[in-house]
């Protein structure tokens, strides 16, 4: 036990450094990590070993708060989840694709669980969250907005460092022209708003106060240049939602106070959208009016995964066809599309059709009735948690909870990255649970 005495030592010493660490990683795209003699090392993969690694020091930990406990409803409920997407398996047809994505919802599992505990036992780490958020959202920003600016030079320097999968979906839908950057910037939106009115409303803190609207202002700029609407969707329904739990005395002094700042907003998108018209005569303003007929079949598209993955899930009611399995499943007539089309358009349907993108039906095919009720669970006791502390005075939990609700829209419409959407998604519903949280 002495050999291990330094170590755990040193990982007490460290835990809430290494939890941020491994919280910024996920946050950002998966680069390599240059080392001499391993290749294959990742920023994702290291976000898995800290957390593993984590969550071994916590549980053999000999003096620690027994929090995990399914007495805590927000541990039943995700663990409840988590036993229901594991059952899947019965039917699953493709082990490695199960497997795969098995392993990621086993890390943000792990994830969930040091999150869980480190925010109920340490003092002062909800604040340090807060600030990853703003760095990884920072550190985002230069990276799409430096593809954005010289698109070949940034993609060749990335090809070096970035994992293959994320440049090639990059290269995939700029050739579409559309801008691909699955880290869901847009939810930290409400935390930037809420951070930058409350210097003169309530006086929590005292930074430069400029950077925060130049945040504001290039996540919603990014998204409505990406040409994809649901990106910038999440960012509208993230910044309105924001002043609409803001409560009518709240919402005139700010409107009036910062009536410029939301003007030079307004002003940014109507600029963007004039010129994205002149010079490509599309916007992603055109794909919300259906201008044109791709748009309508995306829409088709959507809605005929969803009714297949309702009928398939109903044909596996008990387990569902197991976690990446739903193109297993679909008819043959489907899968066989693939062989009449050509170039990206085969390439693009290829990379579509193994998903439903809509998170709930993803979650009836795959992990069947008791899966789809579990997550439903999951949500209403969200939803009456939110009921509660919509109603509480004005605080940081309220734009937390516009970030998760946020997401979780997003993800109705899209197939979300499984490794980044669930951390996200699990560290937003812990911040809103954490008593007394203060920034």
């Amino acid at each position: 036990m002495k050999f291990f005495h330094k170590p755990l030592e040193y990982l007490e010493k460290h835990t809430v450094n290494l939890f941020l660490l491994s919280l910024f990683l996920v946050k950002i795209p998966p680069f390599y990590i240059p080392l001499p003699l391993i290749k294959v090392l990742t920023t994702h993969i290291l976000y898995r070993l800290i957390n593993l690694i984590l969550l071994m020091a916590i549980l053999f930990k000999k003096q620690k708060r027994n929090i995990f406990t399914l007495r805590q409803p927000l541990l039943f409920f995700s663990f409840v989840y988590f036993l229901f997407q594991s059952i899947s398996v019965l039917h699953a047809v493709n082990i490695s694709t199960f497997l795969n994505q098995y392993e990621k919802l086993t890390q943000t599992f792990i994830f969930f669980l040091v999150a869980f505990y480190l925010l109920r036992t340490r003092q002062g780490i909800f604040k340090k969250v807060i600030i990853i958020f703003l760095l990884s959202t920072f550190v985002n920003i230069v990276i799409q907005l430096l593809i954005l600016i010289n698109t070949s030079s940034t993609l060749a320097i990335m090809q070096i460092f970035l994992h293959p999968k994320v440049q090639d979906t990059i290269s995939t839908n700029l050739a579409r022209d559309r801008f691909s950057f699955e880290y869901y910037d847009e939810i930290t939106i409400p935390l930037l708003l809420y951070l930058y009115f409350s210097n003169k409303l309530t006086k929590v803190i005292k930074p430069n106060k400029y950077i925060y609207p130049i945040l504001i202002i290039s996540i919603l700029s990014i998204a409505f240049l990406s040409n994809i609407r649901s990106r910038f969707l999440i960012g509208f329904i993230a910044f309105i939602g924001f002043f609409l739990t803001l409560g009518k005395d709240l919402f005139i002094r700010i409107f009036f106070r910062y009536k410029y700042f939301l003007l030079i907003i307004v002003t940014s998108l109507v600029v963007l959208n004039l010129w994205l018209s002149y010079s490509n005569n599309y916007s992603v303003v055109d794909r919300f009016l259906l201008t044109d007929d791709q748009d309508t079949r995306s829409l088709d598209f959507r809605k005929n995964m969803i009714n297949y993955a309702f009928n398939i899930g109903a044909a596996n009611n008990f387990s569902g066809v197991g976690l990446g399995n739903f193109f297993e499943y679909l008819p043959s007539s489907v899968k066989n599309r693939s062989y009449q089309l050509v170039g990206l358009a085969k390439k693009f349907f290829d990379t579509s059709i193994p998903y439903t993108h809509n998170i709930l039906a993803q979650t009836y095919v795959e992990s069947g009735l008791f899966g789809f009720l579990s997550m439903i669970l999951l949500l209403l006791y969200c939803i009456t948690i939110d009921f509660f502390l919509l109603r509480q005075e004005y605080n940081i939990k309220k734009p937390i909870i516009v970030s998760f609700w946020s997401l979780f829209i997003y993800a109705l419409f899209n197939t979300p990255a499984p490794l980044v959407f669930l951390s996200n998604f699990l560290i937003l519903r812990i911040l809103t649970e954490i008593p007394d949280a203060e920034i």
